[in-house]
């Protein structure tokens, strides 16, 4: 179920971008109010709002899973010790991988994408370098 429609590609971008912004408050929260993506300056279409529900859900259905095989890939880092931001953005995209619905290459770009938009300039490749190694797993 792969994709290559780059219209299609940069709706699923703004989808993981909301599903991020989830992923980020379960983080910081351990909880989520709705799962709805809200954004004040954004507004996500239906598809987008789909997509990314898929993605978080995935998340934590096997968020157990998840973690084990980023706490894997950082054998030199301590999992608590990961940026909020990080992990939330990690998580998203190695639960992509799970469904496998995008091509790995594409999940990397838009997880790297997010990190330099929302996280530190070492994320980025920090954040290329974990997923890189999951998906060579």
């Amino acid at each position: 179920m792969q994709n290559n429609n780059p219209r299609q590609e940069q709706s699923r971008r703004q989808s993981r971008e909301a599903a991020f912004k989830l992923a980020y408050q379960l983080t910081v929260n351990g909880t989520v109010s709705d799962i709805q993506p809200y954004d004040g300056e954004q507004s996500y279409t239906s598809h987008e709002t789909e997509f990314s529900q898929i993605i978080f859900k995935a998340m934590i259905a096997r968020l157990g899973e998840i973690d084990d095989l980023i706490k894997n890939a950082i054998k030199d880092f301590e999992f608590e010790r990961l940026f909020k931001l990080d992990l939330a953005i990690l998580r998203l995209a190695v639960a992509e991988f799970l469904l496998n619905i995008s091509p790995s290459i594409i999940i990397i770009d838009s997880a790297v994408d997010m990190a330099k938009k929302y996280s530190t300039e070492k994320s980025t490749s920090f954040i290329n370098g974990v997923l890189a190694s999951i998906t060579q797993v």
